[in-house]
């Protein structure tokens, strides 16, 4: 703490400033007015707008003066050679009024009132540590490009040393060549190596890219004769939303103090890009607040802060986060809905675990549901799909992510929606309560998930339902080994993903078909989808539990197993030729096992499924009830009967309609597939389904109907029974509610 609390007050002094560099100057007020602009020929600057418009970038070589650009240099290494982190060059005025001079390319790309955004950043790549530049990105996931192809924004970077091959220039994929530029931004698929360009850049140069460019800085060499020194700002047009805030006027650059300010602040902002210790973690914190007129507190009362950034950027964390970053999961189109898929939708209906867990129907109208690590949102879409009238919060650790679920649920109209970029161990700071927590594809991650289910049941509704999964151990085993090899290789390690997934195909392309590990874990798929490649080959961080270990992690949490969310699947007799024929040890112990007992020897004899998917709650929440099954005809006579919402879709309608009306087969697994069998009914016992479509009924209702329809028995002529009817309505509402079709509530 003593040591933080001297690198602030060193930091916070503009004389330390100045001695350290004392070449360069630390202004307390900035007037770039006495600044010469630097000028291109109005030809040059025809030539370089078309490139831009085309390729997505262009580079200005020897614009700016050697003498200046060379002090700025010697800046940058003697931050380095102190133990300060390169962006603190920042505090001296040459960086800044570099900038300003480059006024007239800037306002011709973006109009005369274009405002400097507070994304700035710079790099030291020392080659005797073969230190690499940022992984391939796109500064910005927002729409940026106008209808004619100009850009919104742009970044400007600059070398302050020769910028070569070896020493990790820039590479950038232009825009011709990149099938998602100006579509779907999340996505870094390269189609063709060969359209990679390298942009090597003398010193005094100056390289614009539009920020939907896909581009990255490349990984030095030993053999670079000298480091990659450079330094980097992002801009904006006037007269659209500001991507980021507080915007900053141009022309009149920002004191010392704010300097400092914006620099604790890029310092956490970037913290995904950039190894942050934790005293300069502790300092940015600090510095963040001149810029924020945030209350400053002791170094004492904000280590807990410090702590908290510090948890979120394990070296763990960290990889994971990179590696979503750099390959957005779920790979889905913004575009893309969910609304015809109601087997999908029918799993995220909050209607679905809560009739599990209470064999109650509930309204999901103001219910507040939480995705926690909601990755590029098309989970929260389905969410919000199926649970009309619910508030939808997403939470995931990259903010790029974030940003992408935030533009999908306004595209698809969702307006009741927010989204935070927060670790689940700190969902308490959000001060909410959920009805629902979807958890997803996440758990497994953790090095204990106990953690992530105890973050989840602090913010549960005492009656909340949580949906989770762990990775199987049995089932995923082979791609653990592949995980195991390909880290071995050092493929796992690569900075740029694309080259990794490169590497695995060439790998796998390369054995024989019969090799164990091709036959287990490749399928013709791998070959065009990179995001296959990356969720089983590449998964960084990935193990795999038990249906034991998961209860114990339940038991641990304090949690209460409520059902598999695919329960139809793990029946566990479904396993046996004659279920009702076994050997005799069998059937003696198998009607004891305990429900975890039960999905233990399921995954022991029939290890299918990926994921260990599970709907639980706080325990002893809930009262037992009967199951359909065992209903006396008291119960049936109390009870009413309920269409799931799933299935209330005017197509279900229409075929419904058309069934009865041509006296044909009605097929309703065909609208819910929630078993690998047909389910069909036949037209006397599909025609009780229609009422239901309009609300919930009774037996005797349905029952009156069917007698409507059958009104004599078809092989006596007598009338129908009564009690014979309610019997047949009885079995096959009983099935359809097996099934999931129905819901029954006493």
């Amino acid at each position: 703490m003593t040591a933080v609390k001297s690198l602030l007050e060193q930091a916070r002094n503009p004389n330390f400033w100045r001695s350290l560099n004392p070449e360069l100057s630390v202004s307390e007020n900035l007037l770039p007015e006495s600044l010469t602009p630097l000028t291109v020929e109005p030809e040059q600057i025809k030539k370089l707008l078309l490139t831009l418009k085309t390729d997505g970038y262009f580079q200005i070589d020897g614009i700016l003066p050697e003498a200046d650009v060379l002090r700025m240099a010697a800046g940058v290494e003697k931050i380095r050679q102190t133990g300060w982190t390169p962006p603190f060059v920042f505090v001296y005025d040459e960086f800044w009024q570099t900038f300003c001079r480059l006024s007239q390319i800037l306002s011709t790309v973006l109009g005369q009132n274009y405002q400097q955004l507070p994304d700035f950043w710079a790099w030291y790549l020392d080659p005797s540590k073969t230190e690499t530049g940022w992984r391939p990105h796109r500064d910005k996931l927002q729409n940026t490009l106008l209808p004619d192809g100009m850009p919104k924004s742009l970044t400007v970077w600059i070398p302050l040393s020769d910028a070569t091959p070896l020493n990790g220039c820039i590479y950038i994929l232009p825009a011709a060549f990149d099938p998602n530029y100006g579509r779907d931004f999340s996505v870094h698929k390269i189609d063709n190596i060969q359209d990679i360009r390298a942009l090597p850049a003398p010193v005094g140069s100056v390289l614009c890219w539009n920020q939907a460019v896909l581009h990255w800085g490349g990984r030095s060499s030993e053999r670079a004769t000298h480091p990659r020194l450079s330094f980097a700002f992002e801009f904006q047009r006037g007269d659209v939303t500001p991507y980021n805030t507080p915007l900053l006027d141009p022309s009149k650059p920002p004191s010392f103090y704010q300097r400092l300010g914006l620099i604790g602040k890029q310092i956490l902002q970037y913290k995904h890009m950039y190894p942050l210790s934790e005293p300069l973690a502790e300092l940015a914190v600090e510095l963040k607040k001149m810029d924020t007129n945030e209350p400053s507190t002791n170094l004492e009362n904000s280590s807990s802060e410090c702590r908290e950034i510090n948890g979120q950027i394990s070296e763990l964390s960290e990889q994971i986060r990179q590696q979503f970053d750099f390959s957005p999961y779920p790979r889905v189109s913004l575009e893309e809905s969910p609304k015809d898929k109601p087997s999908l939708l029918y799993i995220y209906n909050i209607v679905t675990p809560y009739y599990r867990r209470t064999g109650k129907v509930i309204d999901s109208q103001d219910k507040v549901i939480l995705d926690a690590a909601c990755g590029t949102g098309y989970k929260s879409l389905i969410l919000a799909e199926a649970n009309p009238g619910a508030k939808i919060v997403g939470v995931d650790l990259s903010e790029e992510s974030v940003k992408l679920a935030r533009q999908r649920l306004q595209y698809h109209g969702f307006e009741n929606t927010e989204f935070h970029v927060l670790a689940i161990e700190d969902l308490p700071s959000l001060g909410m309560e959920f009805d629902y927590i979807n958890n997803d594809e996440m758990l497994y991650f953790l090095p204990d998930p106990v953690v992530g289910l105890q973050a989840m049941k602090s913010v549960l509704k005492p009656d909340g339902i949580i949906r989770t999964n762990l990775h199987s151990s049995f089932q995923r085993s082979n791609f653990f080994r592949a995980q195991t090899l390909f880290k071995k290789m050092g493929v796992m390690e690569e900075e740029e993903q694309e080259l990794g997934i490169e590497l695995v195909r060439q790998t796998m392309g390369a054995l024989k078909d019969g090799v164990l590990l091709k036959a287990q874990t490749w399928r013709p798929q791998n070959e065009t989808k990179d995001e296959l490649i990356v969720v089983n080959h590449l998964l960084r961080g990935d193990r795999g539990n038990t249906i034991p270990e998961l209860f114990s992690a339940l038991r641990a949490a304090d949690l209460e197993f409520v059902s598999m969310v695919n329960w139809w699947q793990w029946d566990l007799m479904a396993l046996f030729k004659e279920p009702d024929d076994l050997p005799v040890f069998l059937g003696m112990s198998l009607p004891e096992l305990s429900v975890e007992e039960e999905l233990h020897l399921f995954e022991l004899l029939h290890p299918i499924h990926r994921l260990l998917d599970i709907w639980c709650g706080h325990p002893d929440q809930t009262e037992s009830f009967t199951p359909v099954s065992e209903w006396t005809d008291s119960d049936w006579q109390t009870a009413q009967i309920h269409l799931h919402p799933q299935l209330k879709t005017p197509k279900f309608k229409e075929d419904l309609i058309e069934s009865l009306t041509q006296l044909r087969m009605f097929e309703i697994s065909k609208h819910l597939q929630l078993v690998e069998t047909f389910v069909t009914l036949d037209t006397s016992m599909a025609v009780c389904l229609l009422p239901l479509l309009d609300a919930p009924q009774s037996i005797m209702s349905l029952v009156e109907r069917w007698q409507q329809v059958r009104p004599i028995n078809p092989v006596t002529l007598a009338p129908t029974d009564e009690k014979q009817a309610s019997y047949l309505i009885q079995q096959m509402l009983t099935q359809l509610e097996r099934l999931g079709y129905v819901l029954l509530e006493r």
